[in-house]
């Protein structure tokens, strides 16, 4: 069973809430109330660790998403291309090729690690867009 906790809300009549929902209410004092909805969370708490494929596939999501978001600034050149025929710069054609290199370079790396602390220290470095001249 996997449960992320966002919530924990222990009310006055001894109800718990997590993730806004409720559990079952238990008698007894606070103090005791704590010490069950501890357990609970324990019990239903997932571990921090993370396989390597999980590890893998989240670190390239996000990879992918901020190349998506880098090529996007740049989009409007290659619309503007197909409606006008306007030439895209070439600054912008290079910056936009570094970007999809990054993701393909940087997936190949993930994709090759078997340790997760390697997968998840990996910091990308993103091209840098050069000003029009």
């Amino acid at each position: 069973m996997s449960i992320t906790i966002t919530n924990v809300l222990l009310k006055k009549n001894g109800d718990y809430i997590v993730n806004d929902k409720y559990l079952v209410h238990k008698q007894g004092n606070w103090q005791d109330k704590l010490v069950g909805l501890t357990a609970w969370l324990k019990s239903n708490t997932p571990t921090l660790e993370m396989s390597v494929v999980d590890m893998r596939l989240r670190k390239i999501g996000k990879i992918k998403k901020m190349g998506h978001r880098l090529m996007s600034e740049t989009d409007w050149y290659v619309t503007r291309k197909a409606e006008t025929e306007t030439a895209i710069p070439a600054n912008i054609i290079a910056y936009r090729k570094a970007i999809r290199d990054t993701i393909i370079n940087e997936e190949t790396f993930i994709n090759a690690q078997e340790d997760t602390r390697i997968i998840g220290s990996r910091e990308t470095e993103w091209p840098i867009k050069e000003a029009n001249r």
